[in-house]
């Protein structure tokens, strides 16, 4: 049950995602604000995490390299279940069974879908990769083993991945693809700070190739699904703001 209402509630997070443009905004939709309520100033902090990403290409893209380097993003707007329960009377009724009062809640505005959640960059001098890969929504469930420590599963969907390899001892020469797919992965958060936390990811890509550039699966079959293994290590900083709401 308890996962069920974390999946809710990311769902609900989900359906606001969609139909914000500013951060007021945003808070505003999930139903803290109200013409017949006095608005007040509420803490929203903005996480801002980067690192460094570690990808996983098959064989045929990687011609042998283990892990190619990259970078990871991730930003979004923070509720804490301190807002969250400090403010419940505030949430509509019909929001409240949705939205759990126990877990953070992760929303971003539309636009900074353009950034994308890893970047690959790898030039070497006989092999070279170099892709973006965004992720549109996501659902999560967590479990806190302790207080400063969090342990995540998420499903972000859908992603989208384009890639370029250029190799000088691959048969097929250069090869682009854009593929688009799912990505289930687990992260492992310490967070010895308010303002300061780290985490440790893995995220599987699985992509369906919708455009090709000289690139054949080995098994040539149009149903190929292209595995991206992902790891990351991030630093996220948390920026405090405040939100009349």
């Amino acid at each position: 049950m308890r996962v069920f209402s974390s999946i809710l509630h990311q769902i609900a997070s989900v359906y606001y995602f969609l139909e914000m443009t500013t951060w007021k905004f945003l808070l505003c939709f999930l139903g803290f604000a109200f013409a017949a309520q006095s608005k007040k100033d509420i803490e929203v902090p903005i996480n801002i995490g980067v690192g460094p990403s570690f990808h996983m290409l098959p064989n045929e893209l990687s011609d042998g390299q283990t892990l190619m380097p990259g970078i990871a993003l991730q930003i979004y707007a923070v509720l804490s279940p301190e807002v969250l329960q400090q403010n419940a009377d505030r949430i509509p009724r019909n929001w409240r069974r949705l939205i759990s009062p126990d877990q953070e809640l992760h929303i971003k505005p539309w636009y900074l879908t353009i950034l994308p959640t890893t970047i690959l960059l790898h030039p070497g001098v006989h092999h070279q990769a170099w892709g973006v890969t965004w992720s549109l929504f996501g659902l999560e469930s967590n479990v806190r083993p302790t207080k400063s420590t969090e342990l995540q599963a998420h499903l972000q969907l859908p992603t989208i991945s384009a890639t370029w390899i250029q190799s000088s001892r691959m048969e097929q020469g250069d090869k682009t693809f854009v593929g688009l797919g799912v990505t289930p992965g687990i992260q492992a958060l310490w967070k010895p700070f308010k303002s300061l936390q780290f985490s440790l990811g893995w995220d599987e890509s699985l992509y369906l190739p919708i455009s090709t550039t000289e690139y054949t699966p080995i098994d040539k079959t149009p149903t190929h699904w292209i595995a991206h293994g992902i790891a990351t290590f991030l630093v996220h900083v948390r920026i405090p703001t405040l939100q009349k709401i």
